[in-house]
């Protein structure tokens, strides 16, 4: 099994390298907005009152990008070649597949993060106790990559090809990323509750908030929803590891 995953790996990251715009989207974007932020705001890219909020915006759009661009570049890419033949794949190779793909793109997204942090580092002072916030949340990445990318594999199941699976994604992140923006300063609790489950943006903010224990959000409420919102993330994924064979072809031809 390992030698199996270890080969999709490779294949996959030789798919993605071989389209390396994906990387602007992933990491250029971000580090472009934080140097024109830098600039505007004279040597200070995150405004102090919201800076912990600012930090995870950044890197909630570098999560849900990279696991949607590796979707759409990794995963696809290899069926487009004809390295895999979807039609053929049993359930279990399907899994295989599917968690090759996490992998790769959970180290992927993890290594442009602490290039998006160490650039941040030298572009402003960063606190001891922000230094160990960044740390404890890169570690959290490991557990949150996986849950974000289970509920973004339902794009998979749309009835239309790649490119306009991609277009459709990436406004559904955009949408999400000002909503979060309108709940963070509504703070509303009936507002909070629905936008951690329908919109993943606003899942990686509250997780955050709430194991960092930023203003307090640690609680049995928060911890309750976040864990109850992941089951149902893993069970999207669940649901379409057993009918992506089917369905995915009909966005890669």
């Amino acid at each position: 099994m390992l030698k199996r995953l270890w080969g999709l790996v490779r294949l996959e990251w030789q798919v993605t390298w071989a389209k390396k715009m994906v990387f602007v989207y992933t990491l250029g974007v971000p580090l472009a907005y934080l140097l024109v932020a830098t600039f505007n705001q004279y040597g200070h890219p995150l405004e102090r009152y919201s800076l912990t909020n600012q930090l995870f915006g950044y890197w909630a759009y570098m999560i849900l990008v990279g696991v949607i661009s590796g979707f759409q570049f990794s995963l696809m890419g290899i069926w487009a070649a004809g390295a895999v033949n979807a039609e053929a794949l049993t359930r279990q190779e399907t899994y295989h597949v599917l968690l090759s793909n996490l992998v790769l793109q959970t180290v992927i997204i993890q290594i442009e993060i602490l290039i998006f942090d160490g650039i941040l580092a030298v572009l402003m002072p960063i606190s001891a106790s922000l230094q160990h916030m960044m740390m404890v949340a890169w570690g959290l990445n490991f557990l949150l990559i996986p849950i974000i990318a289970g509920f973004t594999t339902v794009f998979l199941l749309l009835p239309v090809r790649g490119a306009v699976t991609s277009l459709i994604a990436t406004a559904y992140i955009g949408v999400g990323l000002l909503g979060v923006n309108a709940e963070l300063f509504g703070q509303s609790a009936l507002a909070t509750i629905v936008m951690t489950i329908v919109d993943p943006c606003a899942y990686v903010v509250r997780f955050y908030l709430s194991w960092l224990n930023i203003g307090d959000q640690r609680s049995s409420l928060n911890g309750l929803l976040l864990g109850i919102v992941a089951l149902g993330y893993l069970a999207v994924s669940v649901f379409v590891s057993r009918h992506l064979p089917r369905d995915s072809q009909a966005k890669i031809g």
